[in-house]
């Protein structure tokens, strides 16, 4: 999937290009970063650590606050069928809001995302400026404590960033004042405003 995102940025002429991305975007950025470092001329990450930290922290705390992804990684039974049955109260949408695709992707995690993880092994790092971010009624610190630290392990770059916003979700809860940040971060890093 990183690899996919270089072509609709060449494309139109762009070589090096600042990188925002969250959630499931911010696992495809940080992989871009390290495998095309001379395009990626920053990096933005929203609520979300380096990929291959997730299970490396699995407990019962987590287990409890992220069943779904364990839910959605289960092959064997498929959870198409159960949310299908009542996708209303799954999404508060209809059955089409969750194509074969987006299934695909959640059962990536557990599988082959943590096999493609080898950066860590290897000791590849993201080489650009790296900022994260999180909301702060998110689980991030409960779930991964110092989120800033466990970033830090995959950042040979300059690293920032923390808690942001009173709420869940940054972008739909603030977005001027995430953008006006992603803005002077980019400028910052020499990247595109």
């Amino acid at each position: 999937m990183a690899g996919d995102r270089l072509a609709p940025m060449r494309g139109p002429g762009h070589e090096r290009f600042a990188v925002v991305g969250r959630d499931r975007g911010a696992y495809v950025a940080t992989r871009l970063a390290p495998d095309h470092p001379g395009a990626v001329s920053a990096l933005s990450v929203l609520d979300a650590v380096p990929l291959g930290e997730a299970p490396r922290r699995y407990d019962a705390k987590f287990a409890l606050s992220r069943w779904h992804w364990f839910f959605l990684a289960r092959t064997d039974k498929p959870a198409e069928r159960i949310i299908g049955a009542d996708p209303d109260a799954w999404y508060g949408g209809t059955p089409e809001q969750m194509d074969v695709e987006a299934y695909e992707d959640h059962r990536a995690g557990p599988g082959v995302d943590r096999r493609h993880d080898a950066d860590r092994r290897a000791g590849r790092r993201i080489g650009c400026p790296l900022r994260v971010l999180w909301a702060t009624r998110d689980d991030m610190a409960g779930l991964y404590g110092d989120v800033l630290e466990v970033g830090r392990g995959r950042a040979r770059g300059p690293l920032e960033g923390g808690p942001v916003v009173p709420g869940r979700h940054i972008a739909e809860e603030a977005p001027e004042a995430l953008v006006t940040g992603l803005r002077e971060f980019w400028k910052a890093a020499d990247g595109p405003a």
